[in-house]
């Protein structure tokens, strides 16, 4: 994550993602970084009205316009609540290609979805938006999963020795600049066994706010098994995920 970079948050209006769009402007606000609020209104949705309606018929407009004012209300309240600037985009489009396209334009250092559903439901809701961008992306991304009350306090990074780990522990600095990360204050654990049931145990057994991990592991085997571990710790986790991009040289 660069230090520059600005934030991206997408949001559905959803209550997981309004918790995405708090603890991204509590983040902005910490870390000083520039943060950009979007909404992706999909084509397809606009497609239908103009199917039945015709193309710029009333309904269509008003749409646009009600969603565009829910927007600008939300980055108000985020605004004032965390005392930060806050910039608006309203899209349309194919939501994982408008959410890409925006993040390029800005040159976001971070994206921050909210997770949706619960237990099952999750795990199939998932798949729909954040582990597609997940898979695209080659940006860091925050999945929210719970309601921001303060800063991360205790991150677990989940480390396979591969490329991918040394910028890990980099990103989570200045994700979590709270987090207990300090050389004499980190606890050092090996477990072996099925990744995503480690993980999650050691989240659960140390009362982590953040589970951070790298895109993939050391083999195309285990970047093949990404997307099965990432949806069991998102589905069966109770923290948030941050999920690092990046490889050392």
């Amino acid at each position: 994550m660069n230090p520059k970079r600005p934030i991206l948050v997408a949001t559905d209006f959803s209550a997981p993602s309004r918790h995405a769009a708090d603890r991204a402007a509590r983040l902005a606000r910490e870390t000083g970084l520039p943060l950009t609020l979007m909404h992706a209104l999909s084509s397809r949705v606009l497609d239908e009205l103009r199917h039945w309606l015709g193309t710029g018929h009333q309904a269509e407009q008003r749409l646009i316009a009600e969603t565009g004012q829910q927007l600008q209300q939300l980055a108000d309240a985020l605004a004032a609540a965390q005392q930060v600037a806050v910039q608006c985009c309203l899209a349309t489009g194919p939501v994982l290609d408008v959410i890409s396209q925006k993040a390029d334009d800005v040159n976001a250092g971070l994206l921050v979805l909210g997770a949706r559903g619960a237990g099952f439901l999750r795990r199939l809701m998932l798949g729909s938006t954040s582990e597609r961008l997940l898979r695209r992306s080659t940006r860091p991304l925050l999945v929210v999963k719970q309601m921001p009350r303060e800063p991360y306090r205790r991150a677990l990074v989940a480390l396979d020795f591969s490329p991918w780990s040394a910028q890990a522990i980099a990103l989570v600095r200045c994700v979590a600049p709270q987090a207990v990360l300090q050389p004499a204050q980190w606890d050092a654990c090996v477990v072996e066994g099925e990744a995503w049931q480690c993980i999650v145990g050691q989240e659960q057994a140390h009362d982590c706010d953040l589970v951070v991990a790298g895109k993939h592991g050391q083999s195309a085997a285990e970047e093949l098994l990404l997307g099965s571990v990432t949806q069991s710790v998102l589905a069966e986790g109770s923290c948030d995920v941050l999920v690092s991009m990046a490889r050392a040289n």
